[in-house]
């Protein structure tokens, strides 16, 4: 497995050296936010402005003084703005952002002072994940000429099975939390996911029943060796390196990808195939990606879904979901299980065209490609000494 580094925000502007130097500085700053937040009563927190300043940014975005104020947002924001601001960080608020299908971005406003700015897309980015239709959405609310969502495939995301077999994969693990952060950090640098956001997440991870979104934390790491796990001096907890990590949200039965990082290589796009295998295995029906990118097209065969769209489908399937208490449990009771995750990709191949091949042999890839086959990626961690 080949780690890298050079894809990290911070590594491209400072430099090998200085990044090489300055990166425990970098991750304990995320890790003292972490504990701070944990240890505290209340994580909110407001952005030092003045009240010049405050007026200088509601002449662009509308403020949000309560969630109330986010119900009207459609309206306020027309048809092209997408942002509205609000100085308080909460996670209240951040949870009645995703409620509502709106994104809980931020913007910095002056030199390390960010807001909260509740994002409103024009078009999402989206995927199905189960074979159905997205009620109430029909096909033809899509773009012009596009047929129906396409379903996610995770053999589009061409896995690497030599990276597949070094791995296992945890889901909302409390001990995880901080280092994925970090990670995070050091490949985006201190953007739209600044510390008074933090804070807020790693409240609503800590938890979950007290709010209707449920954060959700996706890890990847290496497998222990079998002299970690088996030898007579190793710690109980030794374990492999985290080596990828998404965050995300579950609405209903709609999962929001918000952001991730991943530091070797392979292990970003392995993480891609197998999250949607598990969100679909706990019983989540669509997979929202917010804008539209080419490897998000290519691989995750988005389409892409206007506003007034996206608000009906989110309210539709928020709506289904709070009246069905056993799927509300059963999304839940797999956030909650910490342990590692087994998951497997679909058999069979495809043809020229893209289509499934019934009965077809799932032939062995071959040392150019070396795609991961199915049981590459039914994983699991190695039994416990």
């Amino acid at each position: 497995m080949k780690y890298t580094k050079e894809h990290f925000k911070s590594h491209k502007a400072l430099g090998e050296e200085r990044f090489a130097q300055l990166e425990p500085l970098l991750r304990q700053k995320v890790a003292d936010g972490v504990t701070a937040a944990q240890s505290s009563s209340d994580v909110r927190t407001v952005a030092k402005l003045t009240a010049q300043e405050l007026q200088f940014v509601a002449k662009d975005m509308p403020l949000v003084k309560q969630p109330s104020d986010l119900e009207k947002l459609p309206e306020t924001l027309g048809k092209k703005k997408e942002f509205a601001f609000s100085p308080l960080f909460s996670p209240e608020l951040v949870d009645h952002c995703c409620r509502r299908g709106i994104f809980p971005l931020t913007l910095e406003v002056k030199r390390g002072v960010f807001v909260f700015a509740p994002k409103l897309h024009t078009e999402r980015a989206v995927v199905r994940l189960v074979d159905e239709p997205m009620a109430p959405i029909p096909s033809q609310s899509f773009e012009d000429g596009a047929s129906p969502p396409a379903l996610f495939d995770p053999r589009d995301c061409q896995a690497k099975s030599k990276v597949a077999n070094k791995c296992v994969f945890y889901i909302n693990r409390p001990e995880d939390l901080s280092e994925a952060l970090q990670l995070i950090h050091l490949q985006h640098g201190e953007n739209w996911l600044c510390a008074p956001l933090r804070a807020c997440v790693v409240e609503m991870l800590r938890h979950p029943d007290a709010y209707e979104t449920k954060m959700t934390l996706f890890i990847v790491r290496t497998k222990p060796s079998p002299r970690a796990v088996d030898g007579d001096d190793a710690p109980a907890s030794a374990e492999g390196e985290l080596v990828a990590a998404e965050l995300g949200y579950i609405v209903g039965d709609i999962y929001t990808s918000a952001t991730g990082a991943y530091r070797a290589s392979g292990c970003g796009t392995l993480q891609l195939a197998v999250l949607g295998v598990w969100l679909a295995s706990i019983g989540v029906r669509i997979w929202d990606l917010g804008m539209q990118l080419d490897y998000k097209e290519r691989c995750l065969n988005t389409v892409l879904l206007p506003r007034n769209k996206w608000l009906q489908l989110v309210a539709a399937r928020r709506a289904l979901i709070s009246g069905d208490l056993v799927q509300q449990a059963r999304i839940l009771s797999a956030l909650q299980h910490h342990g590692p995750q087994s998951c497997s990709i679909p058999q069979g191949n495809k043809d020229h065209r893209g289509n499934n091949v019934t009965g077809a042999p799932t032939s062995k890839p071959n040392r150019d490609s070396d795609v991961a086959p199915a049981a590459a990626l039914a994983t699991a961690a190695p039994p416990a000494a």
